[in-house]
């Protein structure tokens, strides 16, 4: 399932660009020109990520992000012509989770949305009572007892299936032991 972004700029000709790049790294992008109507929108679309110019015509993206937060924990990059620190600070104590200046490489653009996409997905994970644990491409499903690697299942005895009660009562794998299984080892390589 393609991961959402919504981008909300009143740069048409970024707009697309941000639409293009994007979509070639597997994203479905939306974009909205103003932030009028970008809370309305947030709330009928399921989105996996906001990025949130500040500087918007009738609606500016403090205000949008203000809106989001009172409703939404989305992940929100903001995007701003302005490089000095106190806007940024504000950005950042406003409710955004990162903060990327104009203009900026298409490059450090979409690691910075992997990562917050990546933070969110664990984020949501550990939320779910770690019902599902995610280590990169390693991926442990507790209800089903199933372990994939790359999206293939990884056939492990029980014995490289350990869970140990931590100290605090929080179940834990060994993922060393899954890792260095001879199964695991033969298919990451």
């Amino acid at each position: 399932m393609k991961r959402k972004i919504l981008v909300i700029d009143d740069d048409r000709a970024l707009c697309e660009l941000l639409r293009q790049c994007l979509g070639n790294e597997g994203y479905e992008v939306a974009c909205l020109y103003s932030g009028r109507d970008a809370a309305l929108y947030l709330k009928n679309n399921a989105m996996d990520l906001v990025i949130l110019d500040v500087m918007l015509p009738e609606t500016d993206g403090f205000a949008v992000l203000r809106q989001v937060r009172s409703f939404s924990g989305i992940p929100v990059l903001m995007l701003s012509a302005k490089g000095e620190e106190m806007s940024k600070v504000l950005d950042l104590r406003t409710g955004a989770d990162d903060y990327l200046t104009k203009p900026f490489g298409l490059s450090e653009l979409t690691a910075r949305v992997e990562t917050l996409l990546r933070r969110c997905q664990a984020a949501a994970t550990v939320r779910e009572g770690k019902k599902l644990l995610r280590f990169h491409r390693l991926q442990i499903d507790r209800e089903k007892c199933l372990v994939t690697l790359n999206d293939e299942p990884v056939p492990l005895t029980s014995k490289e299936y350990i869970w140990r009660r931590s100290s605090r009562g929080e179940l834990r794998t060994s993922k060393r032991t899954i890792i260095s299984s001879p199964l695991t080892r033969k298919r990451s390589s």
